[in-house]
């Protein structure tokens, strides 16, 4: 078959007129493949540029928490100390509101009175008169 006889035969006019339409119909398809191929290599640079940026992020995000939680431990642990310090002064300050260091303890007498309004000291053992101010000594 030469160019002649299909240009002669009407059937293969058009059946070659359809291939070439079919052809054209899917060349910017085959276009778009080979455009695609073209810039694989661009988009890959592309996507692997990206993928290291998120990863120095993620890297740069686990550091900071990491950092975050040893921050955290130390004001946690300074947090207990101050509290057992904390601790320690106020039952120091607890024994010595209510044992006062090297004070003999005084004895404990209080006024009564007679019958006739006369003020006394007792202590439940011994009684006697309170002094010029009126105090138990």
């Amino acid at each position: 078959m030469n160019f002649k006889t299909v240009t002669q035969n009407p059937a293969l006019k058009w059946g070659a007129l359809v291939a070439l339409l079919a052809g054209f119909s899917q060349f910017d398809k085959g276009l778009g493949l080979v455009y695609s191929k073209w810039n694989a290599d661009v988009v890959a640079g592309e996507a692997k540029t990206t993928a290291i940026q998120v990863k120095t992020n993620f890297d740069s995000y686990i550091e900071e928490q990491r950092t975050s939680l040893k921050l955290q431990e130390a004001y946690n642990k300074a947090q207990e100390e101050f509290n057992k310090k904390l601790v320690e002064i106020q039952e120091q300050q607890y024994q010595m509101q209510y044992y006062p260091p090297n004070q003999p303890l005084a004895p404990q007498a209080w006024i009564e009175y007679t019958a006739d309004g006369v003020p006394f000291c007792f202590d439940g053992v011994n009684w006697w008169y309170p002094n010029n101010r009126g105090a138990c000594e």
